[in-house]
């Protein structure tokens, strides 16, 4: 008998995996019931597929009770219906269901404003800086600036020989930003 190459093993078994992570996605799901908790719901996927399922309790609250209506739906179909809603996704690997937290990169808008004196006077070079991270720009010539940062972000506002502010940006996206004099 031949003996396997090993480049040949390791294609066969790459090859076995990802026919069983195929296998599995298309497996057959059907629950019982139509009220039942998240948790109720993995140990019985768990059960009708022999996989596991990993999950992050922080994440995800298991026993969130859920209205599902899933009969002989697919795995990957059964899983999207049970996590609609809840901030989650999940991955398939070998015998395992990891489910994992989506996290969308927060979406920013563009805040333009300007940055004078309690006279309404330009102050050109202020520093503006958000809060929380590194992301900051200078007022120009003119006292202008803009940021690009997500709504609800706290900038701090700052000029030599004046107090800083705090701003919190909302809905608002043209900003003048008045600094007081430091009279110390």
């Amino acid at each position: 008998m031949r003996q396997l190459s090993c480049r040949s093993a390791i294609l066969l078994l790459c090859f076995f995996g990802l026919f069983a992570t195929t296998k599995a996605q298309t497996q057959k799901i059907t629950l019982p019931q139509k009220q039942m908790t998240i948790l109720s719901v993995f140990e019985e996927i768990e059960k009708q597929t022999r996989l596991t399922i990993a999950y992050n309790e922080a994440n995800l609250n298991v026993n969130r009770i859920i209205s599902v209506d899933v009969k002989d739906k697919q795995l990957t179909e059964a899983l999207q219906i049970v996590l609609k809603g809840t901030n989650a996704t999940f991955k398939i690997q070998g015998k395992q269901i990891i489910i994992v937290a989506e996290n969308p990169a927060p979406t920013t808008d563009r805040y333009m404003g300007v940055v004078v004196d309690e006279n309404g006077e330009a102050l050109p070079g202020a520093t503006i800086q958000l809060k929380k991270g590194a992301t900051g720009t200078i007022s120009d010539a003119n006292g202008n600036f803009a940021l690009d940062v997500p709504k609800g972000s706290v900038i701090s506002v700052s000029f030599l020989g004046y107090l800083t502010r705090e701003v919190v940006l909302g809905e608002n996206r043209a900003l003048r930003i008045a600094l007081q004099e430091d009279n110390r």
